[in-house]
Formats: structure tokens, sequence, C-alpha cells
């Protein structure tokens, strides 16, 4: 097993299948076919996958903080790094809604996203929103009309 940073490699072939796998934004850096067909392999049947994946549409990118890095062409989003002063190489590959449930065609999807929108609380997120100021309450209001452009979605995978 090797560590990078936030993400722990494993040889899948040398363990043994689980119940359970975490897949925390990390997609963006891999290679997002090869890594969710492992994981469907490595879960056992009645297992599941927390999976968590960054939007390619969303509005403000989540590491640098800029209005629609993700958005634009990688040459464009360099030149926007540089021109910034953030960097001089945009690494991440989101995917859009569409992509990443076609990433995970072969599980069911859980989807917690509006209800951790709605409920912070609940699901102890507390962090990620402050519930009492007034754009919180706009959040919640729209946030089922602008679902493709939510920054991060939360599920639970679990195979068909």
């Amino acid at each position: 097993m090797a560590k990078s940073g936030h993400i722990i490699l494993c040889d899948f072939n040398k363990l043994s299948r689980t119940n359970g796998v975490k897949s925390r934004n990390i997609m963006q850096y891999l290679e997002m076919d090869q890594m969710m067909e492992e994981v469907y392999r490595f879960l056992k049947d009645e297992g599941f996958c927390y999976f968590s994946g960054g939007n390619k549409f969303m509005v403000i990118e989540g590491h640098y903080h800029l209005p629609f890095l993700s958005w634009i062409p990688k040459p464009l989003a360099h030149l926007y790094l540089k021109f910034t002063g953030e960097g001089g190489f945009y690494y991440e590959q989101h995917l859009s809604l569409r992509g990443l449930k076609q990433l995970v065609r072969k599980f069911r999807i859980h989807d917690y996203t509006l209800s951790i929108i709605r409920d912070p609380q609940k699901f102890f997120v507390t962090d990620l929103f402050n519930t009492q100021s007034f754009l919180y309450g706009w959040i919640q209001l729209l946030a089922p009309y602008l679902y493709p452009l939510i920054p991060t979605y939360i599920w639970v995978l679990t195979k068909k």
C-alpha cells in the first residue's frame, strides 16, 4: 500500500474483498474508470462505497476557489491559474453529473446530496453550512432546481 497525499493506493489483488470502500473527492486525480472497476470487483455483493465526486460544472472550483475554472479547456485553465497567481498547471479532471453517473453505472446510487443540504446536523456536516445565514435559506430552496451545478455529490453506491 502506498500513500500519496490523501490518496492511499492499494494493490487490491493482495487484499480480501470488503464490505466498504471510501472514495472521497479523489476521482479527479486517478484513472477513474479503472478505479471504479476495482472498487466494484473488490466489494462484496452486499458491500457499499461512500462516494463523493466533484462536479465539473461547480461555479467556484473547490481547490483554487476560482469561478468557472473546471468548465474551461485545460490550456485555458493553465493560463487562468498563471494569471491569478494560483499555480501553473490544472491537474484536476472533474466530470459532469452525467459523466459521474456513467462512471458508476454498474452501481445503484443512493443519493444523499439534497438530504445533507436540507439537514446538515443530521449528517454531522454543520461545518459545511452556516444554517443561520440568509444565504443558506436560498441554498436549501434552490438546490433541487440547480442540482446539476451542485459542487459535490454525496452518494452511497451498492452493487446492482
